[in-house]
């Protein structure tokens, strides 16, 4: 999800190419061609002992180009956001997932970007200048007991010390 750090109505655009079709072999041939609009509206609702909650509601669109139908993928923006200044911040609904949360390049999906664009559940993240730490729980799919559709869900947690109060 999109980090809106201003109140008001924000619009994001990525237009993106990524050829898989020689260079990587566990996606051979898969190339991701498309257009990403988000559109949101965020308000802070309230504000009470340092302690703001924000909300951030809107909707994402994408279009993989050479897909008969548009759009390619529609998804809901909303999200609940709790956040002490300059010390934590909690998000309940559409994750601030960026590029795989931070992870080491290693463990990062770079496809995620286009597959799964938006993370629904829960997160914590705090910044300070010697600390950058985040957990999170993605609800990827609802158990349903009448289709035994098995419920999926993804989570991790990121840490990042720096001993010299750099930030990264």
């Amino acid at each position: 999800s999109h980090n809106n750090a201003y109140e008001g109505f924000h619009v994001t655009c990525l237009q993106y190419c990524k050829n898989n079709e020689f260079a990587e072999k566990s996606n051979p041939g898969q190339t991701f061609f498309g257009q990403q609009f988000r559109l949101s509206y965020s308000s802070v609702i309230s504000e009470a002992n340092d302690v703001k909650t924000k909300i951030n509601l809107g909707t994402f669109i994408q279009y993989d180009y050479g897909d008969n139908t548009f759009p390619s993928n529609f998804l809901p923006i909303a999200q609940i956001q709790f956040s002490k200044k300059n010390n934590w911040t909690v998000n309940a609904g559409s994750l601030n997932s960026n590029t795989n949360h931070g992870l080491q390049e290693s463990l990062i999906n770079w496809e995620w970007t286009f597959r799964k664009p938006i993370e629904y559940g829960l997160q914590f993240v705090k910044k300070k200048s010697f600390l950058n730490y985040e957990t999170w729980v993605d609800w990827r799919q609802f158990a349903k007991i009448k289709t035994s559709q098995q419920e999926i869900i993804s989570f991790g947690q990121h840490l990042e010390i720096n001993p010299l109060g750099t930030k990264s």
